[in-house]
């Protein structure tokens, strides 16, 4: 029952979050400055449409439904999104939902194989960078991984698309598909398309050698902590949210609760020497 229970809790809990930000997108466009209609349709055509032809923007309210009251925009808003209806797009005038599922294909294209090829990668130089003391390639690949984390993902695709697409023509600039192929060679040709947005992302989120070394750092450091605790009696005021770590460094904690002790558990064997 308790199970139960806390999946429920925590359906509830993500149902209620997405309701805020399904209401938090139908209000948002709505309190922006401007017609709503020209959000929709965007200013320049807004204004062209106003010069050219006013009556037609009366048009594209009733056919959003906007000019309906504020509760019946926001019950009906509620009911299409939940049925997966969000109604057609100004520009291309296909149903959105197909957009949506079209442009997401491709980007499973690229998320997939990224989340496998850096996690095997990523956790393959951890673990080098990891094992035993400290060598010159933990150092080499923590810089390297520390640089190209600290550019943001944007800047550091554009670098890429200046350098090997636009300079050395290695990679073509843009694009998914040259088109008017088919069988094995349109594979072969999205797999040449997506090499360099998937190397960007791959770099990107190389990060398991930097945090493997944290993990053995604070090893390190908690392993000082109980030696110099045990052989000089050593006392210190450590300060986490972390509670089992607090667990193997502490004799005593104490939970805090809005400022005030509310709990105090004894952990006399962290004060151990390793």
């Amino acid at each position: 029952m308790k199970r139960i229970a806390y999946l429920a809790e925590k359906l509830f809990s993500a149902l209620l979050v997405v309701f805020c930000i399904v209401t938090v997108n139908f209000f948002l466009v709505r309190f922006m400055p401007g017609d709503v209609v020209m959000h929709i349709v965007g200013e320049d055509e807004y204004l062209n449409i106003m010069s050219t032809n006013p009556e037609k923007i009366e048009e594209i309210r009733a056919a959003y439904g906007l000019d309906a009251d504020f509760f019946t925009q926001f019950v009906r808003y509620l009911k299409k999104t939940a049925a997966l209806d969000f109604g057609s797009s100004f520009r291309t005038k296909a149903p959105v939902l197909d957009t949506i599922l079209f442009r997401g294909k491709w980007t499973l294209y690229l998320a997939l194989p990224t989340i496998v090829i850096s996690g095997l990668i990523g956790g393959f130089t951890g673990l080098l960078c990891g094992w035993g003391e400290e060598k010159w390639y933990d150092r080499l690949v923590t810089r390297v991984f520390l640089l190209v984390n600290t550019i943001p993902s944007n800047c550091l695709a554009i670098l890429f698309l200046i350098a090997f697409a636009f300079r050395l023509k290695w990679f073509p600039i843009g694009g998914i598909t040259s088109g008017g192929l088919s069988g094995w060679a349109r594979t072969a040709d999205i797999f040449r398309h997506i090499q360099l947005p998937l190397i960007v992302l791959i770099l990107y989120r190389l990060d398991e050698p930097t945090s493997m070394l944290d993990v053995i750092s604070q090893a390190q450091i908690i392993a000082l902590l109980r030696t110099l605790q045990a052989e000089q009696g050593l006392g210190f005021l450590f300060i986490s949210h972390d509670i089992e770590l607090s667990r193997m460094v502490c004799e005593r904690i104490h939970h805090l609760e809005n400022g005030v002790i509310a709990e105090t558990e004894n952990c006399r064997r962290a004060a151990q020497p390793t």
